[in-house]
């Protein structure tokens, strides 16, 4: 990555360097240091001190980042919740821009939808089958709930975890999808479920307003602020497989319409693909700008 970027950037002289996660964040800003980049924007898409670990592992991650923060001209958070964990990381809130994700919209009527015959409710998990995502938490809550939900996994472990695949009887396990079959799996579902442990923003979150379906998502990072909790689905504290299950319950009794439609008027109004492209765009002007104004009162 290291190498591809240099020859890139020697090769084609462009002028903003957008790098996106934190290795690609790295490489880029330390890269930096040698005056051969142009101006860096760094999109942390969560960041890795968030990641459940040792104290101190979570210190020197957050050093990190902030002697890093001066090799980038700004970086873009995805959400307030990135936002703020950066400010509180000791990152100078000037350098901050709050961006969130969005998404193509897509008519909810023009998706193909996937064979999901079931009286019951329901429920669709998409993501990896690791720790961070908590498939754990519902496969717990799914527990003596066979009579009222049909659950369907997408997604494959990455790592193995303490209660990943559990056979049970009223869960279905679906492997990786290709984006047009999880589409259709959305459409097909009366309500998606992310209950990870950490989470920059979670895009499945969007993907199921965007077609109009409830999400029930623990309470942390993006997660907490994407889904407008009582309206567009319901939040649950990270790892409480009790109250999942209570959700789920009171769900199974519910006209979820309501709740599909309150989800998708979100999505149209904040996390839309056209909104996040002209605010990036908006940054990258900022950032030129700012280059410019410098080159002009040095000339």
């Amino acid at each position: 990555m290291l190498l591809a970027l240099l020859s890139v950037t020697l090769r084609w002289r462009p002028q903003i360097v957008h790098s996106h996660s934190t290795f690609a964040g790295a490489i880029a800003r330390g890269l930096s240091v040698t005056g051969l980049l142009p101006p860096i924007i760094y999109c942390p898409h969560g960041w890795a001190f968030e990641i459940e670990q040792r104290a101190k592992a979570r210190t020197f991650i957050k050093w990190v980042e902030r002697k890093l923060s001066h090799h980038c001209e700004r970086i873009i958070a995805i959400s307030e919740a990135e936002f703020s964990q950066g400010v509180r990381a000791g990152i100078d809130v000037g350098k901050i821009s709050h961006v969130p994700n969005g998404i193509h919209d897509i008519e909810p009527g023009s998706i193909r939808v996937a064979p999901w015959e079931d009286a019951r409710l329901k429920v669709l998990f998409v993501g990896r089958l690791d720790r961070q995502k908590g498939l754990d938490v519902l496969l717990a809550a799914a527990k003596g709930l066979e009579g009222i939900t049909s659950i369907r996994i997408v997604g494959e472990s990455v790592a193995s975890i303490a209660g990943a695949q559990q056979e049970l009887p009223h869960v279905k396990y679906l492997g990786w999808m290709s984006h047009a079959d999880v589409a259709a799996q959305i459409s097909s579902c009366d309500v998606a479920v992310m209950p990870s442990r950490w989470e920059g923003f979670g895009l499945v979150a969007i993907e199921a307003m965007r077609a109009a379906k409830p999400v029930i998502a623990s309470a942390v990072g993006g997660l907490a602020e994407v889904v407008h909790d009582g309206v567009t689905g319901a939040l649950f504290a990270a790892g409480d497989h009790a109250q999942l299950r209570h959700l789920l319950t009171d769900y199974a009794s519910r006209n979820l319409v309501p709740i599909g439609l309150a989800a998708r008027e979100r999505f149209l109004d904040r996390y839309t693909s056209d909104k996040t492209e002209a605010r990036v765009y908006e940054v990258y002007l900022s950032v030129l700008g700012k280059k410019a104004s410098i080159a002009t009162s040095t000339a």
